[in-house]
């Protein structure tokens, strides 16, 4: 009965972590320590003052998650000190975290800076068990083209149904177009929406809405 309370305030619109419920007392850090279903849902936001601890944070956590499957949100401050602290090896060291879980993730959410999805676009990823993707900016920011190339860091992902596209250019990324069920594309001109649905061949719903770019 415990557990599905954990389970529940893991789960509502702000939720508490499980370090939070493990700092109530001995007997529910025992519970939640040796419970790795609660560590599976990771729900973070990094921002200039606080990244370096949030990556120590993501470590303990996704490990705690033990070999079940991992679902998780990842935000990133759309500051542009992000640009001038000198941290990419420490966002490297970020996605090499998640790296290390592709093949347990089973559903991503990422509002990032730009520069952070060029940094994730270097590593050579699959993500074999990938059913449901969320991709954006963060909040404010302006679209961008990533590159002239389009990034592969999510075009090995063969069980992916899901797609959700939020201010990015569907065309800077290479994706498994075809496999897709269902797909959103938000803040997205009609003519990048088109060349979408030209690419997708099995949708079942399919939900958008334009920008003025």
């Amino acid at each position: 009965m415990l557990l599905e309370i954990f389970a529940h305030t893991l789960r509502k619109p702000d939720p508490l972590t499980p370090f939070q419920l493990a700092s109530i007392c001995s007997s529910w850090l025992t519970i939640a320590f040796n419970t790795c279903e609660l560590w599976s849902r990771v729900d973070l936001t990094l921002g200039i003052t606080n990244y370096v601890a949030r990556i120590e944070l993501l470590s303990q956590w996704i490990a705690r998650a033990g070999v079940t499957p991992i679902y998780i949100k990842l935000r990133g401050d759309n500051s542009f000190g992000w640009y001038d602290i000198g941290c990419t090896e420490t966002i490297r060291q970020l996605f090499d975290l998640i790296a290390l879980r592709q093949g347990q993730i089973r559903s991503l959410k990422v509002w990032l800076p730009t520069c952070w999805i060029n940094i994730l676009d270097e590593k050579d990823l699959s993500w074999p068990n990938l059913s449901k993707l969320h991709i954006s900016t963060s909040k404010d920011a302006q679209p961008i083209v990533l590159n002239k190339v389009p990034a592969r860091l999510f075009a090995r992902s063969p069980a992916l149904k899901r797609l959700s596209i939020h201010n990015l250019f569907p065309s800077s990324f290479l994706l498994p177009w075809s496999n897709l069920l269902h797909l959103k594309l938000s803040s997205i001109s009609p003519v990048e929406m088109c060349q979408a649905l030209h690419w997708c061949k099995s949708l079942q719903t399919c939900r958008s809405t334009s920008s003025s770019r």
